[in-house]
């Protein structure tokens, strides 16, 4: 699992890091460490802004967040995917 260490790094650094990390994980799980409660919140409200699950676990004196998001459907891979009676 690829992870991200945010340990040090002030805002916006954590959620700049986390928001590449989201893009370059096409919807698989990716891990990022922080050590300070503005990081930690900051990166928690932009993943509850993306729809991404996230799992805390708290390491001696940082946080470990598991983050899972799903891959977003384009408009043209929901027009395949739907029934042929709904397209018309």
């Amino acid at each position: 699992m690829k992870e991200i260490d945010c340990r040090g790094l002030a805002c916006p650094a954590p959620v700049i890091a986390t928001k590449r990390g989201i893009e370059e994980s096409s919807g698989s799980s990716f891990r990022v460490l922080v050590d300070n409660g503005s990081a930690k919140e900051n990166v928690l409200r932009f993943c509850a802004s993306k729809k991404c699950t996230v799992f805390e676990e708290s390491r001696d004196e940082s946080t470990s967040l598991t983050i899972t998001c799903q891959l977003e459907q384009s408009v043209d891979e929901d027009f395949f995917t739907r029934p042929f009676s709904k397209l018309y």
